[in-house]
């Protein structure tokens, strides 16, 4: 009897994920300013990431393919909260990086040492709670890959051109 092979979708690996939890009250745009200028890294404003009718504010940062990356997302915005902590949490910042174990502490000690931020935590024992909220964070971060790849394809600059002929008449 032949076997049957099955598709199984194997769940994202977050071994080489870190998460400090972060509680502040300051707005999401001025704790981005803080940790680009404290920990010299480049965390940007991506599209709102939407969970459970709750839209909550999304940054990214990634040197190269195979390098860190980094995001800040805002778990607590406009009366809602994405996970539910006691201490509460704010904001989940996130590092991927194959050589977290050398930078993590200096990182986490410049976070906790900013001004507005009441108190920070490394998420290491939590990450089973966490895990929604990262399956969302890895499901966006993949597909905001695939739209910067397609934003650099032939066809997307061909589009871009043929929508602002329609425009201009030509």
């Amino acid at each position: 009897m032949a076997s049957k092979e099955k598709n199984i979708i194997a769940p994202p690996d977050f071994d080489n994920l870190r998460v400090i939890g972060i509680n502040s009250a300051l707005a999401d745009y001025k704790l981005v300013w803080l940790l680009n200028e404290r920990l010299s890294i480049k965390l940007t404003r991506q599209d709102d990431l939407v969970h459970n009718e709750g839209i909550y504010p999304y940054y990214h940062c990634s040197a190269e393919e195979n390098g860190p990356s980094y995001g800040l997302l805002a778990v607590s915005y406009d009366k809602k909260s994405m996970l539910n902590f006691k201490p509460r949490l704010d904001y989940l910042f996130i590092m991927r990086d194959e050589s977290l174990i050398v930078r993590i502490n200096a990182m986490f000690d410049r976070i906790r040492t900013l001004s507005g931020v009441n108190y920070a935590f490394l998420m290491d024992g939590y990450m089973e709670r966490l895990r929604p909220a990262l399956y969302e964070v890895e499901n966006y971060d993949t597909t905001l890959v695939i739209r910067q790849r397609q934003r650099n394809s032939p066809e997307h600059a061909k589009e871009k051109i043929r929508q602002r002929n329609i425009l201009l008449g030509l």
